[in-house]
């Protein structure tokens, strides 16, 4: 079974937006009441350990998963890891390579992508193949976003980070009265 006590956020940051969470609670929660979380509960991936997350490493380059994530720090339930160089650029290349996929069959008027959700898919497997992710799980390709995190931070200089710990809830419910009128 999927772990529901742990979630993965893969991120990149200016350096000083490092003090806007907590390493215990995570950087998709505020620090106060009302105040906006780092990064969107939207973007964690249940389930993923440190492990799972290092296995990336192994299905992108056929290495070790050894030094890939590096401990910054361990608060609580929460750890917060740098993503190793090597890490981030072959994440940044297998980006790098989706886009090109995509242009490809946009150029050739493929709406549907064939190429880069071949690629997505290959990545995928090969991840899967790499960690040890249970039988549920059956493709990782709503995860991958994070090689265009590494692209992106690669571009503008920044690390790629990646926070282990308990997950934020997604959504909240609210009452009270909205600005529209009562209907009849």
């Amino acid at each position: 079974m999927l772990r529901r006590d742990i979630a993965a956020v893969v991120f990149s940051c200016d350096e000083g937006d490092l003090s806007r969470f907590l390493v215990e609670t995570g950087p998709c929660v505020a620090l106060h009441e009302g105040g906006r979380p780092l990064a969107s509960p939207l973007t964690q991936h249940g389930g993923e350990t440190p492990e799972l997350t290092a296995a990336l490493h192994v299905a992108l380059t056929g290495g070790r998963p050894k030094n890939s994530l590096l401990l910054l720090d361990q608060v609580g339930g929460g750890r917060l890891s740098q993503l190793s160089g090597a890490f981030v650029e072959a994440m940044a290349a297998s980006s790098e390579e989706s886009l090109r996929l995509a242009d490809e069959d946009e150029a050739r008027g493929e709406d549907s992508l064939p190429s880069f959700m071949e690629h997505q898919r290959r990545v995928s497997e090969a991840w899967l193949r790499a960690g040890r992710w249970p039988r549920e799980v059956v493709g990782l390709q709503n995860r991958l976003v994070r090689l265009g995190t590494a692209r992106t931070a690669l571009a503008e200089g920044q690390r790629v980070l990646v926070w282990h710990g308990p997950p934020a809830p997604q959504f909240v419910v609210t009452s009270g009265r909205g600005p529209y009128p009562p209907t009849p």
